[in-house]
This record gives structure tokens, sequence and C-alpha cells, in this order.
């Protein structure tokens, strides 16, 4: 598959969700991420892509960088030290390793037998060096390939968004069971409206984009807006719904207002 548009990428992020302000370090930060997917991924479903840049900005607070897990030693001691069913979990064997290996990322890694699993899989020796976990081309790494590959809780992205399942909100078990799921539902879907190729456009997105008609409202009407040029509220009323049949009837559709996927292919080719 072709490169992501990224001028156009980063002009959408800035609106939705970054509230219209995005700077350096955000950019550079999210340019990361995309560099990875694009050079081991790039044939990969868009939505997974979409969906580990709304976890990154979640889990985040929208700055984008890899961080430490909120605490000080002692915290992490008695919350994942070797004495603790949690730390053993985590294959925490020696004083000192519930702060040592407290979580680090976009995805938070915890625990010493993760941090040497993801010491095989990077290169990096992070069980001598977890700071490594930091490095932006390191966490990228993690949290792509982790999250593809399951390894953070045994749920795949391809169990949740594959050729005929699109559940945006159960994709979050891949991660962290269903916490803030409905929310980072939503926002996966404001980064998937800025992934565009530079050959191809969005029409890959047409499969996936779900049957939407008036009294329909969130995210994918939002984004319907977007590519008729309205005023993006959410809401499928009649000023939306007379856009569509108008478009509709320009492209020689029948003109029922309803955006399935022949009206979504029209709407994203490119």
């Amino acid at each position: 598959m072709d490169s992501i548009d990224r001028q156009f990428f980063f002009a959408r992020i800035r609106m939705r969700p970054f509230g219209g302000r995005l700077i350096a370090s955000q950019v550079e930060r999210c340019a990361t991420i995309l560099d990875h997917w694009e050079r081991g991924h790039a044939g990969e479903d868009d939505r997974w892509l979409a969906y580990l840049l709304s976890t990154a900005y979640h889990e985040t607070a929208a700055t984008m960088a890899a961080i430490d897990e909120y605490g000080g030693a002692a915290y992490f001691e008695r919350r994942y030290g070797p004495q603790t069913a949690v730390g053993r979990a985590l294959g925490n064997v020696e004083p000192g390793d519930g702060a040592r290996f407290h979580g680090r990322g976009f995805v938070q890694l915890t625990g010493r037998a993760n941090y040497a699993d993801w010491s095989e899989r990077t290169g990096f020796d992070l069980v001598s060096e977890p700071d490594i976990a930091l490095y932006p081309n390191v966490a990228a790494q993690i949290l792509i390939d982790g999250a593809i590959l399951g390894t953070f809780t045994g749920k795949r992205l391809g169990d949740y968004l594959n050729d005929t399942t699109n559940d945006w909100f159960g994709a979050r078990r891949v991660i962290n069971r269903l916490d803030r799921a409905a929310d980072i539902a939503g926002l996966g879907k404001q980064f998937w409206a800025a992934i565009s190729h530079e050959e191809s456009g969005q029409s890959g997105q047409a499969a996936h984009r779900r049957t939407i008609r008036i009294g329909d409202r969130g995210e994918t009407v939002r984004f319907l807006q977007t590519q008729l040029g309205l005023r993006e509220d959410g809401e499928f009323g009649p000023v939306t719904s007379a856009a569509v049949q108008l478009f509709q009837v320009d492209k020689g559709m029948a003109s029922d207002g309803i955006v399935g996927r022949i009206t979504w292919a029209e709407l994203l080719r490119r």
C-alpha cells in the first residue's frame, strides 16, 4: 500500500482530536508511530493504526509522548513487588523489581517478564536499561507490534477489527479490558478519518464504514459531513439527508439518503 498523506493527516488531527492546536513535539511523536507502521505494517488494516494512535493519545494525556507510569518507588513496590501476586504474575523476582519494571511507554510495559520479552523482540537490553522503553522508536514498536501480536492481554487487534468485524469498542481488550473503551473507540474513529493514502486516498475505508441514515449521530456522521462539506455537528438531520440525496443524484445513484457501502465508495473515491 502507498504511503500515508501526512499533510492531510496532520491537518485533520489538528482539528480532531487535538482541538485546533498541534505542537511540534506531538507531530514528531505521531510521525514516529507512522514511521514504524509504514516500515513493517503498511499492508495491514488502517483501523489498527487509528486505534493505536487513539490508545497513545489516551494513555499519554494527548502528549503523544512515551511516559512513565505515575507513582514513586514505594508505590510501585507495594503494587508490583515480588511479594505481591501481581508482581509474581509479572515475573518480578528480586527486591526492587516492582519499581525497576514499572510501566513505561505508550502502553505502560510493566514487569520483568515483559521487559525480558521485549528485549528479545527489539534487540535492546530493556532488563538492564528499562528506560530504553521510553525511546520513541522502541515505544512505537512495542505499541504496534504488541497489539498486533497480542502480547499485552492475549487479545489481538485482528480479533476485533477484520474483514467481517468492526468492533472498535471491544478492541480495548487488546490493551486493558474495557477501561474507557467507548472514549478510545471514538478517538480511534477520529484518527481513522485522517488516514488517507497518497495514491489510493480513503477508498479502502468504504468496506468498514457503517451504514448511516437520518436520525443517526456520532463520529461516522461527522466524518460524512466532512466529506460533504457540511457543518460537522455529528447529527444526521434533514440538511445532511438532503446533501446525501443531492450527492447520490449527481452520481447517478438511487437517491434514498442512506449512506451504505456504494455511497461510501463514491464519497471516498479519489
